[in-house]
């Protein structure tokens, strides 16, 4: 359970990741920006991905891993539907993704706390590693490569409805299951 919930947490976000830049071009024809709004939109993801990891690291240690795995769960949720009411502007539209990529900071350090708490201590931990980090490529390549044909035959759009509706189903089961030291209890109920 624990891993697999470590596992989606991470899918999760790297889907998210992954399916932002392919929406780009779909958006730039939309509202006919050109290549360098098409750029400035690129490029805002990460500069707010980039501000936020010294700061996720601290607080995923000052208040806990799953207080912060939340906010990124429910800012992700939550920003996936506001490029489509950001308007046309492509100042708009780069604020929103630059909240995402706020939101996205904080999932490394976040999930290495995670890591430590969750998993397995001894020879297991190696394999459990792996395991998890293989759901976030596998996530890569599936929205990668699933979110152009998505867009290309329903609109860009459907992209953000699809990810945040997943996002926010596993945002509330992560909320009601998830614990911040699951190997501790793990181990004390074993005792």
């Amino acid at each position: 359970m624990v891993l697999s919930a470590r596992v989606v947490f991470w899918a999760v976000n790297h889907v998210i990741r992954s399916a932002v830049p392919p929406l780009v071009p779909f958006i730039v024809q939309e509202f006919g920006f050109d290549s360098g709004e098409a750029a400035v939109l690129l490029s805002a993801f990460f500069q707010g991905y980039l501000l936020t990891q010294l700061p996720g690291g601290w607080a995923a240690q000052k208040w806990g891993a799953k207080a912060v795995a939340q906010l990124n769960l429910a800012g992700n949720t939550a920003l996936l539907l506001l490029p489509m009411l950001a308007g046309r502007g492509v100042r708009a539209l780069s604020l929103c993704l630059c909240l995402i990529g706020l939101c996205q900071g904080p999932l490394v350090p976040s999930v290495s706390v995670l890591q430590r708490n969750w998993l397995p201590n001894g020879p297991m931990r190696a394999w459990a590693l792996t395991f998890v980090s293989m759901g976030g490529r596998l996530a890569r390549l599936v929205a990668a490569g699933t979110g152009p044909l998505l867009a290309d035959r329903f609109g860009w759009r459907v992209i953000a409805y699809l990810y945040g509706t997943l996002a926010a189903a596993f945002a509330v089961t992560f909320t009601v299951v998830a614990s911040e030291l699951p190997a501790l209890e793990l181990s004390l109920a074993t005792e």
